[in-house]
């Protein structure tokens, strides 16, 4: 092909081209122009029918807010942590006290309930009266408080006519079968002034210093029980310990203790108990009858613990328990921390598995 005949060939190329068909730059900036104007048209359209519904929404006296988080679920206080023991369901039944959520079982271990009453949850205290007669009692008070990061611990103070029985801390767990808690009792006699009158008993949540707790999740109950099979500490013989008890549904009955009088005493000596191999159990322990402010310690279970106990505190109040998982036989002490009492008693019992 000659150079003149390429020349004619593409002339004649040039001239099929319609100049009415855009380039494909153009086609481009044509489709940006067309989607600009369709999301230009939808915001118009969505802000008018927002507008729509804030009108409809405020003249109901509602509130819309836009972008707002979900919402969060109620808040929920955590269970007690298991302490490793066997558990199942308590029985149950139509006598039992319930109230306010909280249910006091007509029948724990053989005990029976003669009276009980439950506060409303933000209440401080919860009180009754109550004809003793001749019947041998003891008083299960319960006290249910969240506590708050950097907050002190509440404690609730049991009283019978005006007098303290006994100072015992607050849980801040949800409490589930408060007539399974584990108590001593006193006698008759030294509990009430006159068993033939109505008694006044009241718990109260206080915080360190004795003034009455305020918190919206807090609550306190107290529940009477009738005992027929006790096991007395004969060092302080107006102080009694059930024969048998329950946790978390099961059975555990006395199998030992040991007491030692503080006054008899001139070193800070202990009292044991031998534990068994491979079996849960429970121990009471701490001081009865101790005129002033003192501390002792239970060692030989997880982690030990301490309390401090003061006259102020009530009879009772010294006397405290620990539920122990199965574990490798060995002992468990309680004892005095730092000076030994002038007088009073340091008891120790052992309760082992029975059903």
């Amino acid at each position: 092909m000659s150079l003149n005949d390429l020349r004619d060939h593409l002339h004649d190329q040039a001239a099929e081209i319609d100049p009415t068909q855009p380039v494909p730059l153009a086609a481009v900036r044509r489709r940006r122009a067309q989607l600009r104007r369709r999301r230009v048209a939808a915001t118009a359209a969505g802000t008018a029918i927002v507008a729509v519904v804030a009108v409809v929404a405020l003249s109901n006296g509602l509130r819309i807010v836009t972008d707002a988080p979900p919402a969060s679920s109620p808040s929920v206080r955590p269970t007690e942590p298991s302490d490793g023991l066997p558990s199942r369901a308590p029985k149950t039944s139509g006598k039992d006290h319930v109230q306010y959520g909280i249910r006091y079982r007509a029948e724990v271990a053989g005990g029976a309930l003669q009276a009980a009453t439950v506060g409303k949850v933000g209440q401080a205290s919860a009180s009754l009266r109550w004809i003793p007669g001749d019947r041998q009692v003891d008083v299960r008070v319960f006290c249910s408080r969240p506590i708050a990061r950097g907050e002190d611990g509440r404690k609730v103070v049991l009283r019978i006519d005006g007098r303290v029985i006994t100072t015992e801390d607050c849980s801040s767990f949800p409490v589930t079968d408060p007539g399974s808690i584990v108590t001593a009792r006193l006698t008759a006699k030294r509990m009430f002034a006159d068993p033939t009158r109505p008694a006044v008993i009241t718990a109260e949540i206080v915080d360190l210093n004795g003034i009455p707790s305020a918190s919206p999740d807090q609550q306190v109950g107290i529940g009477i029980y009738s005992r027929s099979d006790d096991r007395p500490i004969f060092t302080s013989p107006d102080v009694s310990f059930p024969a048998v008890i329950e946790h978390q549904g099961h059975l555990y009955r006395w199998a030992d203790s040991m007491t030692t009088e503080f006054a008899k005493s001139q070193t800070q000596q202990g009292v044991t108990v031998q534990t068994p191999a491979f079996k849960p159990f429970i121990v009471v322990f701490g001081t009865v009858d101790v005129p002033e402010l003192h501390t002792f310690e239970i060692a030989g279970v997880s982690g030990g613990q301490t309390f401090t106990v003061g006259p102020g505190d009530g009879p009772l109040a010294g006397l405290k328990s620990v539920a122990v998982e199965a574990q490798a036989a060995g002992q468990v002490e309680a004892r005095p921390v730092g000076d030994s009492p002038s007088r009073g008693s340091l008891v120790i019992g052992l309760y082992l598995p029975a059903d």
